[in-house]
């Protein structure tokens, strides 16, 4: 009997120590007592509907323990509001500690942690700049309107170059910031998140940017996806200007949701639309819907549209041709970006637009937001 009790001790010493990892986070919140009684939820930044903890508030407390392999983007957001109201804050070693602004939960403060602090110091940047820009509008949107009818250039420019000197007063603030926190994951995000809106930089300043990056900032979750898109769009750029010098589009092909290989060529019209998109992409998806009334308006015109899913299953991507009701050609290769459509012409980024003319020549492309100016663009060459 004391043998079994000692072993089970020893059983019981060495399973604390064993997952007893150095990163165990504890995080403090304190919210109004209206909170009182309602669930806070602990979920993955990125996707919300996957939550790792949650609790009940209780005297204006709520308490989360764990533990992480490494510092990641979570967010805080409650029962009874939007998920869109949530609090960000980065999980790691430490004693985390939030405190909650009941009436703008955008500006609560989050700190006790080398990123949280480095995250709040960033958002009370962004704060101020909103602050800015919020007076600029109230003294300008007016003016401009006015200024806009009288047709008064003068004075339109005059406000044109003061927005955009604050909007370049927050580049520098962004980019002060980023110089200065290298080591930080935060800055890994703030450059992933610049990358994707394409926000006041190029693909060369990015590249700079992340290059001088911290090895804790690159090997982040953020700095690995923002490395593989950087070279991504690299090699994707290097790939379009082979294309526009050649003066050929290149053909390609890929299978139909009835399993039958369907090729460019096969499908080329006046104008041709390709659009890569994927079922699991939210924007892709919902960018959509401008291109189904255009398609409608000018098909019967020589309008063609053929979509290029990156989806890796069947079924999903059968799915969302069905719920979206993709009535154009369909195809996919079911390899995810490691399609060789993809490959091929250099995307590297969703949804992504390639407009060709009657003579498969590439005309013009766009990634992720596109306007009435494209509208009017295929319309001048289904009239050449």
């Amino acid at each position: 009997m004391k043998k079994i009790f000692a072993l089970t001790i020893t059983l019981l010493v060495f399973f604390s120590f064993k997952y007893r990892t150095g990163n165990e986070y504890t995080i403090h919140g304190r919210v109004d007592s209206s909170f009182n009684g309602k669930k806070v939820y602990l979920a993955h930044n990125n996707t919300l509907s996957i939550i790792r903890d949650s609790c009940i508030i209780e005297k204006g407390k709520f308490l989360f323990n764990g533990v992480t392999e490494a510092p990641i983007a979570y967010a805080l957001y409650f029962e009874g509001l939007e998920r869109d109201n949530k609090v960000l804050l980065y999980l790691e070693k430490g004693d985390i500690k939030v405190n909650v602004n009941s009436k703008d939960i955008s500006q609560s403060v989050v700190g006790g942690t080398l990123n949280n602090d480095a995250l709040e110091k960033y958002r009370l940047l962004l704060s101020d700049t909103e602050k800015k820009h919020t007076a600029f509008m109230e003294k300008n949107s007016e003016k401009a309107r006015r200024a806009e009818k009288e047709n008064d250039t003068q004075t339109l420019m005059k406000i044109t170059n003061e927005f955009m000197a604050l909007y370049d007063e927050y580049i520098d603030a962004r980019n002060s910031f980023l110089e200065k926190k290298p080591n930080s994951i935060v800055s890994a995000d703030i450059l992933l998140e610049t990358f994707l809106e394409s926000d006041g930089i190029s693909i060369t300043e990015i590249k700079t940017s992340f290059d001088k990056l911290g090895a804790d900032a690159k090997e982040s979750e953020a700095g690995k996806k923002l490395n593989i898109l950087i070279n991504r769009k690299l090699e994707g750029q290097i790939t379009i200007k082979k294309i526009l010098d050649s003066g050929k589009f290149p053909d390609f092909s890929g299978q139909t949701p009835n399993g039958k290989t369907l090729t460019l060529q096969q499908v080329l019209g006046k104008v041709t639309v390709i659009y890569f998109w994927a079922s699991w992409d939210e924007a892709s998806r919902e960018r959509k819907s401008e291109l189904i009334d255009l398609y409608n308006e000018l098909h019967g015109k020589g309008l063609t549209i053929i979509g290029v899913s990156l989806d890796q299953d069947s079924e999903k991507w059968k799915n969302a041709v069905k719920e979206d009701k993709l009535v154009w050609h369909n195809i996919s290769n079911l390899k995810g970006w490691d399609d060789p459509i993809v490959k091929k012409l250099g995307i590297y980024s969703i949804p992504t637009l390639i407009v060709l003319d009657k003579n498969g020549k590439l005309r013009f492309q766009s990634y992720a937001y596109w306007d009435e100016e494209i509208k009017i663009n295929i319309i001048g060459l289904l009239d050449e």
